[in-house]
């Protein structure tokens, strides 16, 4: 299993925040931002929002969608590292310029908020290089901070909710068995 993982992009609103609160409660792992963000709302004494960013075991970082000098090392140093985009051509710009940057041979792609052709539009910039998940569009998203739950735990809280996100959040389970070693991409 991966010890620090960091979540970047230099895009802003890819859902780099929603993947990592997810990621952090899944693995009960701390969240550490270097944006002003609802984490430490969302998951109390579990995050903190840091301009200096400190390495630590067991951490999810949710990284900004700007250039900071101070994290840098970070992203190099970390187990893992996770680059959310979606399908418009700016994000995927900005992910090409971001790649170009990071020194770790442990990357994979998510294209996030994924709807109809998104994933295979993507998959078309970067599949011979990264391994790549697809997580689909959905309210349960949205849902998780307000009720301060992974989207594992709302699916798993009753039998309507298993059968209602039964296809939603397959990608983000494939991403979880990924992180803990479980599957291969």
């Amino acid at each position: 299993m991966y010890n620090r993982i960091s979540i970047v992009n230099l895009k802003g609103g890819v859902g780099k925040t929603t993947i990592a609160f997810n990621l952090a409660k899944e693995l009960n792992f701390f969240l550490i931002s270097n944006d002003d963000s609802i984490i430490e709302v969302a998951y109390p004494q579990m995050s903190k929002i840091m301009k200096e960013p400190k390495t630590i075991d067991n951490v999810v970082y949710d990284f900004g969608g700007f250039v900071d000098t101070n994290i840098i090392h970070i992203i190099n140093d970390s187990d893992l590292v996770i680059v959310p985009l979606t399908s418009d051509l700016n994000s995927v710009k900005k992910t090409v310029s971001l790649l170009s940057e990071i020194d770790n041979d442990n990357i994979i792609i998510v294209a996030n908020r994924s709807d109809n052709d998104d994933f295979a539009d993507i998959k078309k910039y970067f599949k011979d290089k990264y391994p790549i998940f697809e997580i689909k569009n959905s309210k349960i998203w949205k849902k998780s901070f307000e009720a301060k739950k992974s989207v594992l735990e709302i699916k798993n809280s009753s039998k309507l909710n298993k059968y209602i996100y039964r296809n939603s959040i397959n990608g983000f389970e494939e991403l979880i068995n990924f992180v803990k070693g479980k599957k291969q991409c």
